[in-house]
């Protein structure tokens, strides 16, 4: 025997366990998916039945989780707080965290701006879905706010996103005094706004 012909023999006696061994792993997530559907699998004298055994199994993990309680949690309720809680909370806030006070002053905003638009019913939408410029937009629409106070709540927006994503310089605490302060007298303007 030749080197070449030995080597041939080497080479089909192992190729077909090696093909099996690849096409098993090719398809072993495609094949793993199969398996629980799989009830019965026969070949010559090996016979295997998962519908049984799965049954079996349902079945103790059926007793074990039934005979344990789990206790209730206990859901926590949102919070609403008004706008006046807000700028108390903005004012706290502003000289040690003055980029988040502003965003609670902001809050404080949108807070007046969703109470306006329910009591004066200007929105054809659902409010609390709306964005704030949305509800603001509205009551423009309906003649209760003017054009120069869309500005101004526009830039209060943008002051308010720059603090909360950044983008430009950070806000002193000056600044964030300086627009708690507007906030204050936006808010209170907000709240006159009636049907």
């Amino acid at each position: 025997m030749d080197w070449l012909t030995f080597f041939s023999k080497i080479v089909d006696s192992i190729a077909w366990p090696t093909g099996i061994v690849i096409v098993v792993l090719i398809l072993k997530k495609p094949l793993g998916s199969l398996l629980p559907l799989l009830r019965n699998l026969k070949y010559k004298d090996l016979e295997l039945s998962f519908g049984d055994e799965l049954k079996k199994i349902e079945d103790k993990a059926n007793k074990v989780l039934s005979a344990e309680k789990k206790p209730k949690q206990i859901a926590k309720e949102p919070v609403k707080r008004d706008s006046s809680e807000l700028i108390k909370e903005s004012k706290r806030l502003f000289e040690d965290f003055p980029d988040p006070a502003v965003a609670v002053a902001w809050s404080a905003v949108e807070a007046e701006l969703l109470a306006a638009i329910m009591r004066t019913a200007s929105s054809p939408d659902y409010p609390p879905n709306n964005s704030p410029m949305k509800n603001a937009r509205f009551l423009q629409d309906a003649g209760y706010l003017k054009s120069d106070k869309i500005d101004l709540l526009k830039r209060m927006s943008n002051l308010r996103n720059m603090a909360v994503h950044g983008g430009g310089m950070p806000i002193t605490i000056d600044d964030a005094r300086e627009f708690i302060a507007l906030t204050e007298w936006i808010v209170k303007d907000l709240k006159e706004i009636t049907r």
